[in-house]
């Protein structure tokens, strides 16, 4: 008997170490697109000086920052920096952020959910700061002055919207000529070679205009009705239709995806963002399986009818982000 218990628990016990090595390894084999697109990096050249940002389709990447995500499994969104995500064509980028350290030596760093986001694969890799992914953004605008980059914050973790705001500033006025700071949406005149911020967190500080642009909108993540899609939001200056449906399977968020562009179509609104990424209706899902199947769907789909859009993606590259700025010169 006790030789049958002892062979269940090493049969239990490898299955285990399988589990794990399976959740550990599977995430660094998601292939990364090695298709380049000329001039992926300077496309927004083609625009003219008139058009507000909201007027452009705008190529952009979910948890932009998770590519080295701690249980990569579950949060890893992206198979590539944000340095190549920018050279790639993307120009929405959604970033996450909390407060670490101790007092006094407080910085930001990048993180989804309860996971850090690292500069390495290993669990104890350095955290991905905002100031290495700054320096990115910066080089990447010196090379290409035409260009600009929509900066998504949110305040991923933590309570103390105050102090995060203010910790924010502290990294802007380091430099504030790299940014576009208003609260209304600019045109591509105004904000070329900078960064314009868009904040998901309430102006704690009182900043006004240079607190940036208000983009708010409630949850959509919950999977008990899968016919909703695209939803009108009032910002403090401007609409926004916003479709968000992150615990929907693949087939449910394409619906959501196609219904919520239809929709946008016919409803006057200031900005249009539409996200194809999702979590899927597990508690914990696996991104990268939805998105192979969301954008296989997206690579042969025609949307030159819809609306101009921001259309943000999980594990996009050059030509998935080729694809939506070509819509502006059709």
């Amino acid at each position: 008997m006790n030789r049958i218990v002892k062979k269940l628990i090493i049969g239990l016990i490898c299955l285990i170490v399988v589990a794990l090595m399976y959740f550990l390894i599977e995430p660094l084999l998601i292939p990364r697109s090695s298709a380049k697109v000329e001039n992926s990096s300077k496309w927004m050249a083609r625009l003219g000086d008139d058009m507000l940002v909201s007027e452009v389709y705008l190529p952009g990447t979910h948890d932009s920052g998770s590519e080295k995500a701690d249980l990569a499994y579950f949060s890893k969104c992206q198979s590539s920096s944000i340095k190549t995500q920018l050279e790639d064509g993307s120009r929405y980028l959604d970033v996450r952020l909390e407060i670490s350290g101790k007092e006094g030596e407080e910085e930001l760093i990048f993180c989804h959910g309860f996971c850090k986001c690292r500069k390495g694969i290993w669990p104890w890799s350095p955290a991905l700061g905002l100031e290495d992914v700054l320096s990115d953004c910066y080089a990447f605008l010196e090379a290409n002055p035409t260009e600009t980059i929509v900066f998504a914050v949110k305040m991923e973790q933590g309570d103390d919207v105050k102090a995060f705001q203010e910790l924010l500033h502290r990294y802007i006025d380091k430099d504030p000529g790299r940014w576009y700071l208003s609260d209304s949406i600019p045109k591509m005149a105004e904000c070329r070679g900078r960064i314009v911020l868009f904040r998901r967190y309430e102006d704690a500080n009182a900043y006004g205009k240079k607190s940036g642009v208000q983009l708010f909108w409630a949850d959509q993540g919950g999977k008990d009705d899968v016919s909703l899609n695209a939803v009108l939001e009032k910002q403090n200056y401007y609409t926004l239709m916003i479709q968000d449906r992150y615990k929907y399977g693949a087939s449910d968020k394409w619906n959501a995806f196609i219904a919520g562009l239809e929709q946008s179509a016919m409803i006057d609104s200031d900005l249009r963002i539409s996200f194809l990424s999702t979590n899927g209706t597990p508690k914990f899902g696996h991104p990268y399986t939805y998105a192979k199947m969301l954008n296989k769907n997206f690579a042969s789909a025609d949307l030159s009818a819809y609306a101009p859009t921001w259309i943000i993606l999980d594990f996009s590259n050059a030509k998935l982000a080729e694809q939506i700025y070509d819509l502006n010169f059709k």
